[in-house]
């Protein structure tokens, strides 16, 4: 069927069928609709050229879709796949891909493993081989799990240019930022999240590679390399574990407060302070600067 004027064009349609209403059995054919499309279980749809869906339960729409090679497994079911050369390599018989979203172009290529996992953009999901997700959560162009190969990557949430993120991380990537290291979360361009529950927000700002275990680094160019240290500011840099380090470089000379907590490993032995029933406010003074404490009852 042609129509120049309607501008719609149908060529060797292989078979449309639809669910009947009401009766029994349900018809589960398959509905094709294409060229050199593979189709073989139903109810399933395949919209496009070269595509293919063995599984049951699915949708495939575009170019050289769904692994057109046709090795599917019963593991595989319930997908939607839209765009071109999405999900069309490596997705063997004894892959385990269902209950997916994947759309694009270049998306999941690699996918040998993947429950419950969204991947839309470009190259999306596409950079390692052998990729194995559980509910993750990819979108945007270049877009992946940090695991070059893991058993799987698990609740792992990556959005913008170039994000990567590792099991039940968030980044928010403008350029190719990363949440390696797990439980992390970082945000901006160029950043990199790279210990266990670090948080960087923006540009260029990073972890340490070895240390940084629950750190946290905010703003242009910061650095923490130190255990459970935050860094605040233009080029902070942390110098020991369990620091506050906030750089003042908007001022004329850039200074920096820095601020070491010592770790409490055992509890002070009780005192009794009396003091008059007007007094609401105590000031201490250490090495010579004056501190003004509240005072709330706590009894």
């Amino acid at each position: 069927m042609s129509s120049s004027n309607s501008g719609v064009h149908l060529h060797n349609i292989n078979k449309i069928t639809f669910p009947k209403i009401g009766g029994s059995p349900i018809d589960r054919t398959p509905i094709n609709i294409g060229e050199n499309n593979l189709c073989n279980q139903g109810p399933t749809v395949v919209i496009g050229h070269e595509s293919s869906s063995n599984n049951l339960w699915s949708v495939v729409i575009g170019y050289n879709n769904g692994n057109p090679q046709g090795v599917y497994s019963a593991a595989q079911h319930s997908n939607v796949i839209i765009g071109r050369d999405v999900m069309d390599a490596d997705a063997g018989p004894a892959a385990n891909i269902y209950n997916n979203v994947f759309i694009g172009r270049d998306v999941a290529k690699t996918v040998h493993y993947s429950i419950g996992s969204v991947c839309i953009g470009r190259h999306s999901a596409n950079t390692f081989g052998g990729i194995k997700m559980k509910f993750c959560t990819l979108i945007g162009a270049g877009t992946n799990t940090w695991s070059a190969s893991p058993t799987y990557s698990y609740q792992a949430t990556a959005i913008g240019q170039g994000g990567y993120a590792n099991d039940y991380s968030v980044c928010i990537s403008s350029d190719y930022s990363a949440a390696s290291g797990k439980r992390a979360v970082a945000i901006g361009n160029d950043c990199h999240a790279k210990r266990y529950g670090s948080v960087v927000i923006g540009a260029f700002s990073t972890t340490g590679a070895s240390a940084g275990d629950y750190s946290v680094a905010i703003g242009y160019d910061s650095y923490v390399g130190h255990n459970n240290s935050v860094v605040i500011g233009r080029r902070g840099q942390s110098s020991a574990s369990n620091q506050l380090v906030v750089n003042l470089s908007g001022l004329s000379s850039p200074q920096t407060l820095r601020t070491t907590f010592s770790t409490v490993v055992a509890t002070p032995a009780a005192g009794t302070i009396t003091l008059p029933t007007a007094v609401a406010m105590l000031r201490v003074t250490i090495s010579g600067t004056n501190y003004t404490l509240p005072l709330f009852n706590n009894v």
